[in-house]
């Protein structure tokens, strides 16, 4: 039975545990996210600046591989994480009102395509 204004009342009492769930995950997948990018700027290889370069200071030359596997199972984590809520947002879709999270999409999305990177790279 759906709402309709005037002659059925309104029962609902605000948003229920799956849509607070879901926002959660939101702002997990944001945290991932900003973690990726941390460990991203950590492991590429370190820049030689002039300072650097009259000092005769050594640079590492290459990525740092531990801080690229801990990267690796942060987007399975993610991915995981991004399945989940997809799952449960599709669950939940059933008013007119309700959408699908964005935030989870793009950490799937972003998720998968840096898995493949890793794996066809290292």
């Amino acid at each position: 039975m759906s709402f309709i204004p005037g002659i059925t009342k309104d029962r609902r009492h605000g948003p229920d545990w799956l849509v607070h769930a879901i926002r959660y995950l939101g702002v997990a997948s944001w945290a991932i996210l900003l973690l990726a990018l941390i460990l991203v700027e950590k492991a590429r290889p370190q820049l030689e600046k002039y300072l650097d370069k009259t000092m005769n200071i050594q640079l590492r030359q290459s990525w740092n591989l531990e801080f690229i596997r801990f990267l690796f199972y942060l987007m399975i984590l993610g991915l995981c994480l991004s399945i989940v809520g997809f799952a449960v947002n599709t669950m939940r879709m059933q008013r007119r009102t309700d959408e699908y999270r964005l935030s989870l999409i793009f950490l799937g999305l972003i998720s998968i395509g840096t898995i493949i990177y890793c794996l066809l790279t290292l």
